[in-house]
């Protein structure tokens, strides 16, 4: 597939019907007794704001003047908290118009938390600061013109219909409101940025708070005030620094005050001092005394203890004996069914397999009443077991070999009663009760 085949290429231009054209067209502010209206219009889907002459000001030349030299002005600002201008052109019905933007806002609310005011006033510092550095002065700086943008709560400075510039040289005259212009501005036909600071003043006046800074910026004498709005931001944002000054000032100062205190009352304190000492000294006798009583019915409950415990390890060994008296049976008759196994192919014919588990079951009954008998009773009861069953067979019908083995097993059990006997005076060394 070659690029030929493929449906890329320019658009034709006439395939879109964009119109140039404003559409809903609102007036949103008329000035009674200026010579401007604001209005809202949309294009390509945006709203804009439009700034035009009234009616009545829109055949007078020198309105005329005074809002092209408005548009020189603010087209050459571009700053985050100015509004910005896209330009100027004229429409229908209405004649030139300033083309700005939309800001979806409120009028700054002087009276808000300190907080918030702190951060806005910055903004409009930071406004005035640049403004002022391209040689431009507002003049007319208020509330009404200093807007607040919905959920960003972006400081944005506007209407710069009385603005001025040191490079201009047209319509040099007083202006500004009464209650926000300086004194010099509004007899004067030149002014410079300390008016604007004298302005900043009086809005922060409004809010309440930083009457130090505000008290300055609105001094009558310009060369008194604040040269710039960076200082004015600095001393708005160094407030809360001098509040935690007077804090400490205040704990230093009481820290004095506790010091010459306790120099005031240090015999009185000595004085008390020693009393406490002695009673100290009292208590840590008695204290001392507790212990020793303490300390000797301890000892005495140690013996005690040691006592006791060299009974219990003596009832403990004669348990042990007991333990081992009562296993050594039970380990000789195990000794004698493994020794019987082991001849059961050469006395078969003396024993069945039933008469072994007879056997065996017997052994288990003699090992029970052991536990209730003496060692040697129950070592008389084996030899006595064993002779029975050589006295059962008579030598005709008992075979030779059947007989010897018998006679070995009563010959064993006679041994283990003399090392029984034995064992009863000389036991070896045994743990927890275990050989």
């Amino acid at each position: 597939m070659y690029d030929s085949d493929l449906n890329s290429g320019f658009v034709d231009s006439q395939a879109f019907d964009i119109s140039r054209q404003w559409s809903d067209i609102t007036v949103l502010h008329h000035s009674d007794n200026g010579y401007t209206q604001v209005l809202r219009a949309k294009r390509y889907g945006k709203w804009h704001t439009l700034k035009c002459l009234t009616k009545e000001a829109a055949g007078n030349p020198r309105y005329q003047t005074l809002l092209e030299k408005e548009f020189e002005i603010a087209y050459q600002l571009n700053h985050p908290n100015i509004v910005h201008t896209y330009g100027i052109e004229k429409i229908q019905d209405y004649g030139w118009c300033i083309v700005q933007e939309w800001i979806d806002c409120e009028v700054f609310n002087y009276q808000q938390q300190k907080n918030i005011l702190r951060n806005e006033l910055s903004q409009l510092c930071d406004a005035i600061t640049y403004i002022h550095s391209k040689g431009i002065y507002h003049r007319d700086i208020k509330p009404e013109n200093i807007l607040v943008e919905k959920h960003t709560n972006r400081i944005v400075l506007i209407d710069f219909g009385l603005a001025d510039k040191t490079a201009f040289d047209i319509l040099k005259e007083p202006a500004g409101t009464t209650g926000y212009a300086a004194p010099e501005q509004l007899r004067q036909t030149t002014t410079d940025n300390l008016s604007d600071i004298y302005s900043l003043g009086k809005i922060i006046q409004l809010t309440g708070y930083w009457k130090y800074v505000a008290n300055k910026c609105t001094q009558s004498l310009p060369h008194k005030r604040y040269q710039n709005a960076e200082a004015v931001k600095r001393a708005i944002n160094r407030q809360i620094k001098w509040q935690y000054i007077v804090a400490i000032a205040l704990l230093l100062g009481l820290g004095t005050v506790i010091c010459f205190q306790q120099q005031f009352t240090q015999q009185q304190f000595a004085q008390q001092q020693s009393k406490d000492i002695k009673t100290l000294n009292q208590t840590v006798n008695e204290y001392q005394s507790t212990f020793n009583t303490l300390k000797q019915q301890t000892a005495d409950y140690s013996k005690e203890q040691n006592r006791r415990d060299s009974l219990r390890n003596q009832a403990k060994h004669q348990t042990d004996l007991l333990y081992i008296a009562a296993n050594i049976s039970d380990s000789l008759k195990e000794e004698i069914l493994a020794y019987a196994i082991a001849r059961y192919d050469s006395i078969r014919t003396l024993y069945t397999y039933e008469e072994a588990k007879n056997a065996c079951s017997e052994w288990k009954k003699e090992n029970q009443a052991y536990s209730r008998n003496s060692g040697k009773k129950a070592a008389s009861a084996q030899t006595g077991y064993v002779a029975e069953v050589l006295n059962t067979y008579s030598e005709t019908t008992l075979p030779q070999t059947e007989k010897k083995v018998l006679l070995q097993l009563n010959q064993h059990l006679i041994n283990w009663r003399r090392q029984g006997r034995n064992t009863q005076y000389k036991i070896p060394e045994y743990k927890d009760g275990v050989q």
